[in-house]
């Protein structure tokens, strides 16, 4: 499987995966303008957009998304409507407002959505089957009541550390308001790799670290601590696109 990454953290998340020439758009809080420039002016054509929640790092961009492409958007009802009331009225023939642990058959891709733990309305992660491969995606929740088996590829959050959180917390008053906020809403990077290693098996084949942040993260120090818990390949998605 594929992995492009158009974006990854509070700036904004968008991501694409591929496998036997179909494509799903994960996220759309970059718009399609600036992913074209991101990806060297090269976009494959979209047959499925999922987004998790209507936060402005995960949906603002949507309608740039629905403008330039004619394939069904997928989502919680209540995604949908947190939607409608912060950004834009999509097409309603286009959506396709499930509820978790349903799977969808739609253009020849096979979803499944569950529920996580974050300050929205109603997200959702998702396991998407592309022709054969599984990933499994998962951002913006403090914690997975499930384990999952036979995903090939992870797209996982590990937004902060509880060390790091700890230095800004105690040094600013800023840090303490959103230490507050994190510790109740994103993946904490031990949490994270709890969660993949209790999924891991013999199909897994890589890990894509995503939503790092700025301020309570590191990149290098979470790909290090990743790779000494999980032997499969592990990526870090960059920032602004690109993949590490």
């Amino acid at each position: 499987m594929e992995v492009i990454n158009l974006g990854s953290g509070s700036s904004g998340n968008c991501y694409i995966i591929s496998n036997g020439g179909k494509n799903v758009l994960i996220e759309a809080g970059v718009s399609r303008e600036k992913a074209l420039k991101r990806n060297h002016g090269i976009l494959p054509n979209i047959d499925l957009i999922v987004i998790s929640h209507e936060h402005q790092d995960h949906a603002k961009y949507i309608k740039s998304w629905v403008d330039r492409t004619s394939c069904p958007i997928l989502a919680s009802n209540g995604t949908f409507e947190g939607i409608k009331s912060r950004w834009c009225l999509l097409p309603e023939y286009r959506c396709i407002r499930s509820k978790t642990g349903l799977f969808l058959d739609i253009s020849g891709i096979s979803v499944a959505m569950f529920d996580v733990n974050h300050d929205a309305n109603e997200p959702t992660g998702f396991v998407i089957n592309v022709q054969g491969q599984k990933c499994l995606y998962v951002t913006d929740t403090f914690k997975v009541n499930y384990r999952f088996k036979g995903i090939n590829t992870f797209l996982v959050e590990a937004n902060y550390s509880r060390e790091l959180l700890e230095e800004w917390y105690n040094s600013s008053k800023s840090g303490r308001i959103v230490g507050r906020r994190l510790s109740r809403a994103h993946f904490e990077v031990h949490d994270s790799i709890e969660f993949v290693s209790k999924s891991l098996d013999l199909s897994t084949e890589s890990v894509y670290l995503i939503h790092i942040s700025t301020n309570d993260g590191d990149p290098d120090l979470f790909l290090d601590m990743f790779q000494k818990e999980i032997p499969v390949p592990i990526y870090v998605c960059n920032r602004y696109g690109g993949i590490k």
